[in-house]
């Protein structure tokens, strides 16, 4: 980690994994991933929990 506060952005970041942020918000974190290596690694991770908890929560459905 760089040392810089990034808790706001980390929160647009799961804003975006969720497909929850408003187009402001998006350009706006769009533009930051550009530049900065922090979030683009906490949103791979989050991509990846979001997709697994989707799939696990898919077969759940599925066994009932």
């Amino acid at each position: 980690m760089s040392g810089i506060d990034h808790s706001g952005w980390y929160e647009l970041v799961a804003g975006h994994a969720l497909h929850s942020l408003d187009e402001t918000d998006e350009a706006r974190l769009q533009h930051h991933l550009l530049g900065c290596a922090d979030c683009q690694r906490v949103r791979g991770e989050l991509r990846a929990t979001v997709g697994a908890a989707g799939f696990s929560t898919m077969m759940e459905t599925r066994r009932f």
